[in-house]
């Protein structure tokens, strides 16, 4: 049942804001969200205009830690989870309008897109996780003509699973373009 005129608690938004991304705490999501951040902004100068792209955004919590500091940004994201989804609303109503939920692989949902992206932000082990070989073949053709650049991550649990981030690049189809300060966080070339 929903009551219209409930009013979440200060806690209930810190919690959503990071159960919907997969972290067991808000601090633990910052510091996930740190090299990503200071990576875009390396990226993209404080003036510099464009659209950004989150694939498997989640609440859009990432994002809007990104546009709080490059106003001139405008955020898009796609994100399969419902609840993550419609929290979307609530954390980034100005821009509700840019976001999709349904999978990112899908060429159908691409196309709702219907813009370019300065940046489109990804992690890559997602390519490793799903058996829609040609969706992601299709994603990755998408991304070399919808976006300048692309910014991969990978958060420390995925790390795990692999000799390095380099490695996790190639087994999902990516090459470097470009290093970052970070050892989770780089540019990369679509195939």
């Amino acid at each position: 049942m929903e009551f219209p005129n409930y009013q979440k608690s200060k806690e209930e938004i810190n919690n959503w804001l990071f159960q919907d991304n997969g972290f067991l705490s808000l601090e633990s999501m910052r510091k996930a969200h740190e090299p990503i951040i200071r990576a875009v902004l390396d990226l993209i100068t404080k003036n510099e205009s464009g659209n950004i792209l989150d694939l498997g955004c989640g609440n859009g919590s990432l994002l809007k830690e990104v546009i709080n500091q490059r106003k001139n940004l405008v955020p898009y994201g796609i994100e399969f989870d419902n609840k993550a989804f419609q929290n979307i609303k609530e954390l980034l109503s100005n821009f509700s309008e840019n976001f999709i939920q349904g999978n990112y692989y899908d060429p159908m949902v691409l196309e709702k897109l219907n813009t370019k992206f300065t940046l489109t932000i990804l992690m890559p082990s997602r390519f490793l996780e799903t058996n829609d070989f040609q969706g992601a073949k299709n994603l990755n053709n998408w991304l070399s003509q919808n976006s300048s650049k692309v910014l991969a991550y990978a958060y420390s649990d995925k790390l795990k699973k692999f000799k390095s981030f380099s490695d996790l690049l190639e087994k999902s189809g990516f090459e470097i373009e470009s290093e970052t300060e970070f050892d989770n966080v780089a540019i990369i070339n679509p195939k």
